[in-house]
């Protein structure tokens, strides 16, 4: 469990894993990154429980997301790993059982999740955020687009030692990481929904602007961590999100920006629309697009 700054929401949070029972002993590793509100204070008024240990770091200074991400998780010690930040939390006591119960008896599976609700405003809603996918999945889907809530995952330890330099300078960590386990195995979907993922001003992911161009960051660190077809998979979907980003806010600031993205993994069927923009507006006599050439690469 990774927190920052979830004073409001880090309680529930913890309650939901001492909640757990199942036939093994639980560790809940926390990895406090030096919050500005009481997120330390309320995590030391916790003890045990009866087959749950806590084994809480509250960093001294703030290491960022990812490194305390990575820190945290060198930390664990179990066979099997479920991931859950401070403001989200599960809401069924035998969560734990059935997905290392499903690991137990499927080796060829590298991790499962299940669905999860979404809270909005205090109110719980359907998730629409995440993709549809089948019931066992692999890697190729998942490089598609994320279908799995944080909350909801649970995988084999000690799949892969070391993470790529790439991922520390990634937008996100959980997609990136879930990306790096399923080269391991197959992905299942168990059936019952069992968790809760929070929606907030503060939340890392789901209150951010220019998500898009976000998505280009998470997919650009991925690009080349992979083999060729999964690669390629990524490179697609970055072409695809960077071309509607250039083409919908065209006129916004950032152009040059996204322009350059276009290019850094585009196609010759980019350079051809661009070309085709080029003589529109020597036609039409705007010449915008070629003030913008010029003022970048002359």
């Amino acid at each position: 469990m990774i927190t920052y700054n979830h004073a409001q929401y880090i309680e529930q949070a913890i309650e939901s894993v001492l909640a757990q029972t199942a036939n093994f002993s639980i560790e809940l590793v926390i990895g406090e990154d030096a919050s500005t509100d009481e997120t330390a204070t309320k995590i030391q008024q916790f003890k045990n429980a009866t087959g749950i240990r806590i084994k809480a770091r509250l960093n001294n200074t703030n290491l960022g997301m990812l490194a305390n991400f990575t820190k945290t998780l060198s930390e664990c010690d179990g066979t099997y790993i479920a991931l859950l930040e401070g403001d989200d939390f599960w809401t069924q006591p035998l969560k734990l059982q059935q997905q290392v119960d499903f690991l137990e008896s499927n080796p060829e599976f590298s991790m499962c999740y299940h669905p999860v609700q979404v809270l909005r405003n205090h109110k719980l809603e359907s998730d629409t955020l995440t993709l549809d996918a089948p019931e066992i999945s692999s890697i190729k889907d998942l490089a598609k687009g994320n279908f799995m809530h944080t909350c909801s995952v649970v995988f084999r330890a000690g799949l892969f030692v070391e993470f790529p330099a790439s991922f520390f300078s990634s937008s996100v960590g959980d997609y990136f990481f879930h990306m790096l386990n399923a080269r391991y195995g197959y992905i299942k979907r168990l059936s019952e929904n069992m968790a809760v993922y929070r929606i907030h001003e503060g939340g890392v992911w789901s209150s951010q602007d220019n998500v898009d161009l976000k998505i280009l960051n998470y997919l650009d660190a991925m690009i080349g961590c992979f083999d060729s077809e999964i690669n390629q998979l990524l490179r697609d979907r970055y072409q695809k999100i960077a071309y509607k980003s250039f083409y919908n806010r065209i006129h916004e600031e950032g152009f040059e920006e996204r322009l350059l993205k276009c290019m850094k993994h585009g196609s010759n069927n980019f350079s051809n629309e661009i070309k085709e923009l080029l003589r529109w507006d020597k036609k039409s006599h705007h010449s915008y697009f070629i003030r913008l050439f010029k003022k970048m690469f002359y």
